[in-house]
């Protein structure tokens, strides 16, 4: 059934009894439902918005609808995972076109639902709105820990950190725009990692100075970083992460994986870590508890006219996402 045979009221009860359906959140006091959520937060909360729009963001044949939504919460979520936050609460405004099949909004509600539930996070409301194309924006609600990770803690001589690898889920873009449909490259498009866990157990240490989440790509996220701590950034290619389905498909590409690296969507941490090598060793045992691979890719300095993100050999490093300038099919 189409999106325009049913009304607005229909859905929001099916995705009411959705939630229903969960165990309830012991800080929800008036959930879904209602005019607005009733929540009992932290002293201090974590709050982003998310927007996953289609013909900008994804198209619906990428992915399945339930897919889409898990892939809308963890990309919302992210941010919160870059301050070291825990995600508590989401709030879902989805614009539906007319056409589109009801069954399909449900499943992609269902997918945000689950994905959200595993990370302890309930879906409290939202808005359903009809438009020209199928969008999803997410509203997240998280509880900050003793220490807020931000952009601006960073020193001269912090070591920069990723996590995991680096590169696959732009390589998958270019797959699925492409006419692909199943590759390990898709798969780390679809389901993008969730540094929830990792990223708080961080924050608790005294090691981690700033870190942020590489949504916009290495070079890009790496210089809002120094812009915002006053800092400049050396790092090394060749250590940059990256797995061997990239390598291979670059090889077959003509080209070397680190441009695919530098684009974004990774939903990896970027990490500043202070305290020598001995800040290193802890937070590689806590990666590891974690099960988190990570890899040390260079070093900030002090702050420096020009370009303030370099190589090796004081080459800028450039590439990365721009909302409002590029779209996949760009």
């Amino acid at each position: 059934m189409a999106a325009r045979k049913i009304g607005e009221f229909e859905l929001i009860s099916a995705i009411e009894a959705l939630v229903a359906a969960r165990p309830k959140s012991r800080g929800v006091r008036v959930g879904i439902g209602d005019d607005a959520a009733v929540l009992q937060t932290t002293s201090r909360s974590i709050v982003t918005t998310d927007a996953l729009v289609e013909g900008v963001h994804f198209e619906r044949h990428w992915l399945t609808p339930a897919q889409l939504g898990a892939r809308a919460f963890r990309v919302a979520s992210s941010d919160v995972a870059a301050m070291g936050g825990v995600a508590r609460y989401v709030l879902l405004s989805l614009t539906i076109p007319e056409d589109m099949p009801i069954g399909d909004v449900r499943r992609c509600a269902e997918g945000l639902i689950a994905d959200a539930e595993a990370a302890s996070t309930s879906l409290v409301g939202g808005n359903i709105s009809y438009g020209p194309v199928f969008s999803l924006t997410l509203t997240v609600v998280g509880a900050a820990g003793a220490r807020v990770l931000t952009r601006s803690g960073a020193r001269p001589g912090d070591s920069i950190v990723v996590t995991g690898t680096l590169g696959d889920a732009a390589a998958g873009v270019e797959q699925l725009l492409a006419g692909g449909r199943r590759s390990k490259l898709i798969d780390a498009y679809r389901r993008p990692p969730s540094r929830l866990a990792i990223a708080g157990r961080l924050a608790r240490g005294s090691d981690v100075t700033a870190m942020l989440d590489l949504s916009d790509g290495l070079g890009r996220d790496l210089d809002h970083l120094c812009d915002s701590s006053g800092v400049s950034a050396r790092v090394d290619l060749d250590a940059v992460p990256v797995s061997p389905s990239l390598r291979r498909y670059a090889r077959a590409q003509g080209t070397g994986p680190l441009g695919y690296a530098t684009r974004g969507e990774d939903y990896e941490l970027l990490i500043a870590v202070g305290n020598g090598e001995a800040g290193l060793r802890r937070v590689a045992r806590a990666c590891k508890t974690s099960g988190v691979a990570m890899t040390v890719i260079g070093t900030l300095g002090a702050k420096i006219s020009g370009a303030r993100v370099r190589d090796s050999f004081e080459r800028p490093i450039e590439g990365g996402w721009d909302h409002l300038r590029r779209r996949p099919s760009d």
